[in-house]
Order: structure tokens, then sequence, then C-alpha cells
């Protein structure tokens, strides 16, 4: 969002079509992902992954963006997470194979989707899937800084 976009004047229509695009971008990722796991192309489900998180950073590094996403948004997160879990669970990293993609940006990538997807869970009340989603990340060879992160998100949602 820019700085001078409160200062605009927005229609209704003009509000309305832009809701239309937001809900239609996030069916675009959630269709892109699922497409991209079904024919096994690990590259286009982060590449998918990576386009859905571009696109709502500014609305991730505002304080309240669990408040802030649609819950189409949400799905798509979701979809993400799902997929690029699966992509870690399904592929082989073994020396020769043809890997389309660095590992630890990927293993980057999904700790910080699945960091803001626990957090809104958490926001939701969603307590268990807050939980599944710290427990998958918390099986993988995470920075001990993440590590703690998922455990205190753990820790708050099962109290």
């Amino acid at each position: 969002m820019e700085e001078d976009q409160n200062e605009r004047d927005f229609t209704n229509d003009d509000r309305n079509r832009y809701l239309e695009n937001k809900v239609a971008f996030t069916t675009h990722i959630t269709n892109s992902v699922k497409s991209a796991l079904q024919v096994q192309q690990t590259w286009l489900v982060f590449n998918a992954s990576i386009e859905f998180w571009n696109n709502y950073l500014p609305v991730f590094k505002k304080g309240n963006f669990y408040a802030l996403v649609l819950k189409e948004g949400v799905q798509a997160m979701v979809e993400c997470f799902e997929a690029m879990n699966s992509c870690f669970i399904h592929a082989t990293f073994t020396p020769g194979d043809n890997v389309d993609y660095d590992l630890t940006k990927k293993m980057q990538v999904f700790s910080n989707a699945s960091m803001i997807l626990a957090r809104i869970y958490e926001f939701l009340g969603k307590s268990d899937s807050a939980v599944r989603v710290c427990n998958i990340l918390l099986e993988k060879q995470l920075p001990s800084h993440l590590k703690k992160s998922f455990d205190a998100i753990k820790a708050r949602v099962t109290k």
C-alpha cells in the first residue's frame, strides 16, 4: 500500500473491483500450486508460493497482518504450505540429481510462509492447525531462532 493511498478517492466500484482482483489472484495461486504439484514441478510450487509471499509482503509487514489477510488468502497460504511440505517429503535431494533449486533457500521460503500461517491460525483460534504447522516445521532442520519461534507459537496455542 502506498503512503498516499488513504488520501485517494475510491468509489465503491473501485473497491469492489480491487477486491475481485485480490480474490482472483489468490485463486490463481491456489490453482497454480495444485497444478504444479500434480505434474511434480517443485520449482513451480515454490515460484507460486514466492509470488504469493511477495504480493502479500506489504500486508505481512503490518502489526495486525493476521486480521487483514482475506479468507481466500489464507486458503492460498494453506495450499502453498501443503504443496511445499509435500515437495520436501517426496523430493530426492541426492547429488547428481537434476535438482532445480537451492534447498536452503526453499527451506527459508517454507519456514517464513509457515511462520505467518501458524500466526494466522493462532489469531483465528485454530490451535490444532497452528500446532500441526509448528510440528511439521520443528521436524525440519531449522536454525535455532526459527525453532524458538515455532516453539513459542506452539506454547501459546496449547495453554
